[in-house]
């Protein structure tokens, strides 16, 4: 008599049942296994919405601190630029702004490198063959002064230059230190325009602490009786003397009653009565 088989699961041990080892033969191998045993084990579920969504938020967050990040400098250029705009249509003179429109430095370069001795040039031309050079640079040509050898600027990008010499020295306020630093491989950037790119600095606009003179309250000087504060004056009379030999007129002021009385004297020393039955002795020179 044969004896009945008993169903094997899929992890060799003996009294699984018939479903479970359908399950386990049913379940694809993963691939790249190389004939690996499955496990019976349930699947272990998916990790729950809300940490997905933690992290997809936090992911995000993120992402707008960088755009924020990004929007400041992008701000500061757009208002240095428009300074910059309104300061050249408001100077007169030279601005000793030594500095090229893009425009104007790829025609400078065009005609620099096609230049040809033997062939006649505008005038225009001329005048930048006289004044610049092309060098090689590590992007490519570049146009540069001849009598310093450094690169000219372009107005375009002079933002972008004037502010990593400023990051490079800490956001340094002071804009000779700056264009100092330009100064050994940049020509034409001038002191007010690096001031420029120093104002519109949010690092900078947000250290700026304003200083208020802080000034002491008022005190009402006050009296508390007659004849505790006087003010006297004397007016000079000396050119209309009158008849009797009077050459000044003292002007006696009581500060708690506001009572004043203008006295002529002369030069002989007398009481001047005062508004309090006080007596007050004043010697005034004759001259």
């Amino acid at each position: 008599m044969s004896t009945p088989s008993l169903p094997i699961a899929a992890d060799g041990a003996f009294g699984a049942s018939p479903s479970a080892a359908a399950d386990a033969v049913a379940t694809p191998p993963l691939p790249g296994a190389a004939a690996a045993t499955t496990d019976a084990t349930p699947d272990v579920p998916p990790p729950a919405p809300a940490a997905a969504s933690g992290v997809a938020g936090s992911t995000a967050s993120l992402g707008e601190g960088a755009g924020n990040a990004d929007a400041q400098p992008s701000a500061s250029k757009t208002r240095f630029y428009q300074l910059l705009s309104e300061r050249e249509e408001k100077s007169e003179g030279p601005t000793g702004a030594k500095y090229l429109t893009r425009e104007e430095y790829d025609y400078a370069t065009s005609v620099l490198v096609d230049w040809q001795p033997m062939v006649k040039h505008e005038r225009n031309d001329y005048n930048i063959q006289k004044k610049f050079f092309v060098g090689q640079g590590i992007a490519g040509n570049s146009l540069r002064e001849k009598k310093s050898g450094k690169k000219v600027a372009i107005r375009e990008d002079l933002f972008d230059v004037i502010d990593a010499a400023h990051r490079q020295l800490s956001h340094c306020q002071t804009a000779r230190n700056v264009k100092k630093s330009l100064d050994t491989d940049w020509h034409g950037i001038t002191s007010a325009t690096v001031q420029l790119c120093i104002d519109v600095c949010a690092a900078c606009v947000a250290k700026k602490v304003k200083i208020v003179a802080k000034q002491p309250p008022l005190k009402m000087m006050t009296s508390p009786t007659i004849g505790y504060r006087v003010q006297i004056d004397l007016i000079d009379m000396t050119s209309q003397p009158t008849d009797d030999g009077h050459k000044w007129i003292l002007r006696y002021h009581d500060h708690c009653s506001g009572f004043a009385q203008p006295v002529w004297r002369s030069g002989s020393s007398r009481h001047v009565p005062c508004a309090t039955g006080l007596h007050m002795s004043k010697r005034i020179s004759r001259k």
